[in-house]
């Protein structure tokens, strides 16, 4: 998950941050795939740990995350919206 602003996502309730707060750099977060789990939000170092990826293949997708960000952050501008966070899967 990337977030950008902190609306009203899980953010802003799990670390008190302010709603409407610019995020820069905009946030990274990982959560394993897991209904039986409520889908936990994991680390890189989890993801290294259990071989879930490599560290290249982390830091492509951090990336890739950004450059997407960065896409849809100006599309989103060209339409008079704020993209506040969005998901990767």
């Amino acid at each position: 998950m990337c977030g950008a602003e902190s609306g009203g996502r899980v953010l802003s309730k799990r670390l008190g941050i302010e709603e409407g707060r610019i995020l820069e750099p905009p946030t990274l977060e990982f959560f394993l795939k897991n209904d039986a789990l409520h889908d936990p939000m994991i680390n890189t170092s989890h993801i290294r740990t259990f071989g879930w990826a490599t560290a290249e293949e982390v830091e492509a997708m951090r990336r890739w995350t950004m450059r997407v960000n960065i896409l849809l952050s100006a599309l989103f501008a060209k339409a008079n919206l704020i993209l506040v966070d969005f998901k990767l899967e």
